[in-house]
């Protein structure tokens, strides 16, 4: 998925690599109390001479990590693989040697992601199998319990792979959707907090161009802001008739879909945002919206404000095949930004109906002020006019007075 190939920002680093120092003296005591508890012959030469100083190395990094003037001090993963190397060959103990593996399992879940974390379940799957192969007798009987070992093994260091993972995923996430949110500040302004945000999604999702398409009731216009890869000149919505909206919501507000190919039949899938079932008749752009657009492919995702369906954000022309999980990602980065985005709006209504109000007090003061004022310059001119040839002095004395109501 999208969140495999983004990598966490230093501060969601340093919050990971703290759990993983935490989780360490655990699996460490684990294995210990197993090795503890058998009888000599059945622990290993060393083996718990081995977990000691693990568990002693795991607490003193558990303990440095709340030490803000040392900062952080991981230890690299190659180490805890070659201690589970060392610790394979050491002990005879299936169960302790599983607590250390499920450790390593979850720090490479966690550093690495499921993929490279799979493949290192089934390498050390394959090593346990092979010392316990040279360990005791090849017969056909044991098949039945090193199926079972292999398989919980492999089982067992995959889950807790992708338990890391997921707890890697949920972190870089949450630091992504903190970072957009961050974006939407009132004093940048409405165009410059929007740029920025279209061009993240830009620059997350490998696209050519993304679109903000939000509908105002109270004006009955649809504002559209389009931003392309690369541009960093100011952000100026188009402003469009309402008649455009079913172009924009696809003629179909719950849906999310996915268009991978516009072209002919198409490529696409979809689900309907308030039950996720699956759409047999996926909604797409219209033909002159797509010949205006020249998109060839699109992520669509729809934008409530104020618990209503008002917009839509689009991602078009992907470098890339899109996936479900991008349509899911796009969903949840949405949904977080509804609120930020309402308030956003409501504050440029706000600042319009100010704007508005201001503009409407100053015509009222020209209107019975300066306005009546010049009108009444105007009739005195043309009485002074008239009283020229007549009576000159009296007329100078006049154009004094009006003189000085000018310059008032």
């Amino acid at each position: 998925s999208l969140a495999e190939f983004m990598q966490p920002h230093a501060a969601e680093r340093r919050h990971l690599e703290r759990q993983i120092a935490y989780a360490r003296p655990i699996f460490m005591v684990l294995a210990l109390v197993d090795l503890l508890e058998r009888p000599p012959a059945e622990r290993g030469p060393h083996a718990v001479l081995f977990v000691t100083v693990l568990l002693c190395v795991a607490l003193i990094l558990a303990l440095v990590q709340n030490l803000q003037w040392i900062g952080e001090l991981p230890l690299p993963l190659p180490l805890d693989l070659a201690a589970l190397a060392v610790f394979l060959l050491l002990t005879h103990s299936v169960v302790a040697f599983w607590f250390v593996y499920l450790f390593v399992a979850l720090a490479a879940g966690i550093r690495w992601g499921t993929r490279r974390s799979v493949v290192l379940a089934g390498v050390v799957t394959f090593a346990l199998l092979i010392r316990t192969a040279f360990n005791g007798p090849l017969a056909w009987e044991q098949m039945i319990s090193w199926i079972a070992l292999s398989t919980g093994t492999f089982a067992a260091g995959a889950g807790m792979a992708f338990l890391g993972s997921r707890h890697r995923r949920h972190a870089i996430e949450q630091e992504f959707l903190a970072h957009l949110t961050g974006m939407l500040e009132v004093d940048r302004g409405m165009a410059e907090s929007l740029r920025l945000v279209l061009g993240e999604l830009v620059s997350t999702f490998s696209c050519e161009e993304a679109l903000l398409a939000v509908r105002d009731s109270d004006i009955d216009r649809i504002f559209v802001w389009r931003l392309r890869a690369g541009d960093d000149s100011r952000l100026t919505p188009e402003n469009l008739p309402t008649m455009r909206s079913d172009g924009f919501l696809l003629d179909y507000p719950d849906a999310s879909v996915c268009w991978n190919h516009l072209e002919g039949s198409g490529d696409g899938f979809g689900w309907n945002r308030n039950d996720g079932r699956r759409l047999k008749d996926l909604p797409r752009l219209p033909g002159p919206m797509r010949e205006e657009l020249g998109w060839k492919s699109v992520l669509g995702v729809t934008l409530d404000l104020a618990g209503q369906p008002v917009g839509r954000l689009m991602l078009g022309n992907g470098r890339r095949r899109f996936l479900s999980q991008d349509l899911q990602w796009l969903e949840s980065i949405v949904r977080h930004l509804g609120q930020p985005l309402q308030n956003l709006f409501l504050l440029r209504h706000i600042r319009a109906h100010a704007i508005e109000g201001e503009r409407s007090r100053i015509s009222r003061e020209i209107h019975d002020g300066i306005l009546q004022t010049l009108l009444s310059v105007d009739i005195q001119l043309d009485v002074l006019r008239r009283k020229v040839p007549v009576d000159p002095e009296q007329a100078v004395g006049g154009l004094s007075s009006l003189r000085q109501t000018v310059r008032n």
